[in-house]
C-alpha cells in the first residue's frame, strides 16, 4: 500500500530532497512485484535498478515556480507497470475511468479519461564535470478516449542545450507533439486551448454553440519557454497548429458578451449561422475558416472562407462568401442587423419574390463593431423587387 509505504519513508534517513518529494507527490494506491538494488545514498545512488507494478496509482500534480510556465503532471487511478535505471527506462502507462491534471497548461487542469494507454520510455545522459544530466522522454502509440474526444498522439520532451530555465536553457526544455482526433464535441475545442491562448479561447467558447469535429489534427513543437509561440516569425521558432474538419456547428461569429464586473452584459444583433461544415484551422493567435458551409434562416452559404489574422491584437473578423436563397429572407437579415442602420433604413419596407444569389463580404472588428464594414453584389433573376408598399 503506497499510502503505508509513504509514511514508513517518511521516517527513514532518506535525506531532505527525497523526503520532500514523497511529500508533495502524496502517492496512492498498490505496488506488487517491486525489486530494487541500488550502490550509495537512496536518494542519490550511483547506479540503479528497479522494477514495480503499481495499480490504481495516484500522484500529485505540482504547479511550476516560474509564473506562467508548465508544472509537474499528475495522475489518478493509472496502471504503471515500469523498469528503470541510472541510465533511464520504459514504462506501460493504462488509465480507466482516471484523469491526469496539466498545472499550467488549461484553464480546467484536470482532463478526465475513460481510457488512456501509452508507451513510455526515458534515456539519462551524464554531462560529467558536476554539471546536471541530458534527460529525454518519449511518449509512443498513446491512444485516449474521454466525454470530449476520442485519438491518440505521439510525444517527446528533452531537456534543452543551455542552463538554468528560459529560452535556449536546460528547462523547460525542448517539446513535440504530434496527434489526431477521430471524433470530437465541436464545443470543447477551447478547453483544450492553452492558458496563454486566452483570447482565441474566449472567443471560441461564446463562439461555438454544438457540432462536432473530425479528423483534425494537432501539432505542438519548440522551447516550453516561447510556447505557444505567438511571437515566432517561422516554424523553426515554434509550431502550435490545429486543423480538423468541424459539422453541424452554430457559429456565433459575432457573440454575445457577458456581463463582467462594472461592464454589462451586451447582445449581439447578429444572427448566427446554423449547420456549418468546413474546415477549421487555429494556428497559433490565427484563426481559420476554410470552404465552410452554413445556413442562415432558409438562405443557404457556401464558399465561405475567412477568419482572424490575429486574435490577441485587435481582432478583426473578416469573411467572404455566397449566399443563396430567397431574396425575401436576405432582406429580413439587412434589416435585423447593424447592415440595415448603416443603409440609412432605406430597405426597412422592401418586399421581394423569388431568389437571389448575393456575393457578401464583412469585416468586423470585435472590439469596435461600429467601424464594420460589409460589401456585396447581388445577382436578381426576374425577380419581383417592392422598395416601400405604397
Amino acid at each position: 500500500d503506497l499510502d503505508v509505504m509513504a509514511q514508513i519513508a517518511g521516517r527513514l534517513p532518506l535525506g531532505e530532497a527525497l523526503r520532500r518529494l514523497l511529500a508533495e507527490l502524496n502517492p496512492h494506491g498498490q505496488v506488487t512485484g517491486l525489486a530494487a538494488s541500488w550502490s550509495g545514498p537512496l536518494d542519490a545512488p550511483t547506479k540503479y535498478q528497479a522494477k514495480a507494478l503499481f495499480n490504481g496509482l495516484s500522484l500529485a500534480a505540482k504547479p511550476a515556480a516560474q509564473p506562467d510556465a508548465v508544472g509537474r503532471p499528475g495522475l489518478r487511478n493509472a496502471t504503471l507497470q515500469f523498469s528503470a535505471s541510472e541510465a533511464g527506462g520504459q514504462a506501460r502507462l493504462d488509465i480507466a475511468d482516471g484523469a491526469l491534471e496539466f498545472p499550467g497548461v488549461f484553464d480546467e487542469p484536470v482532463v478526465d479519461f475513460a481510457s488512456l494507454g501509452a508507451q513510455l520510455a526515458w534515456t539519462v545522459t551524464p554531462r560529467g564535470a558536476g554539471a546536471p544530466p541530458q534527460v529525454s522522454v518519449t511518449v509512443k502509440d498513446a491512444r485516449f478516449a474521454n466525454a470530449d474526444a476520442q485519438g491518440e498522439l505521439n510525444a517527446s520532451w528533452s531537456t534543452g542545450p543551455g542552463e538554468g530555465f528560459g529560452h535556449g536553457g536546460r528547462l523547460p526544455g525542448q517539446f513535440e507533439l504530434n496527434g489526431r482526433i477521430a471524433k470530437g464535441d465541436a464545443v470543447q475545442v477551447p478547453r483544450y486551448l492553452p492558458l496563454h491562448l486566452a483570447g482565441t479561447r474566449g472567443y471560441l467558447s461564446r463562439a461555438i454553440r454544438g457540432g462536432t469535429v473530425r479528423d483534425a489534427s494537432f501539432r505542438v513543437k519548440g522551447d516550453l519557454f516561447d510556447f505557444p509561440y505567438n511571437a515566432a516569425r517561422s516554424a523553426k521558432e515554434g509550431e502550435f497548429r490545429i486543423a480538423g474538419r468541424v459539422e453541424g456547428v452554430t457559429f456565433d461569429y459575432v457573440p454575445s458578451e457577458p456581463a463582467v464586473n462594472d461592464k454589462p452584459a451586451w447582445t449581439s444583433p447578429w444572427p448566427a449561422f446554423t449547420q456549418v461544415a468546413g474546415e477549421l484551422v487555429i494556428d497559433r493567435s490565427v484563426l481559420e475558416i476554410r470552404d465552410a458551409r452554413a445556413q442562415l434562416g432558409s438562405v443557404n452559404l457556401v464558399q465561405v472562407n475567412g477568419g482572424f489574422r490575429n486574435l490577441l491584437d485587435k481582432p478583426v473578423l473578416a469573411l467572404d462568401g455566397v449566399a443563396r436563397g430567397p431574396l425575401n429572407d436576405m432582406l429580413r437579415f439587412v434589416n435585423a442587423t447593424p447592415v440595415g442602420q448603416w443603409t440609412g433604413g432605406a430597405l426597412a419596407r422592401a418586399s421581394a419574390t423569388g431568389n437571389a444569389e448575393l456575393k457578401l463580404g464583412l469585416a468586423l472588428p470585435l472590439r469596435e463593431l461600429p467601424s464594420s464594414t460589409v460589401k456585396g453584389s447581388l445577382a436578381l433573376a426576374g425577380n419581383d423587387l417592392r422598395l416601400s408598399p405604397d
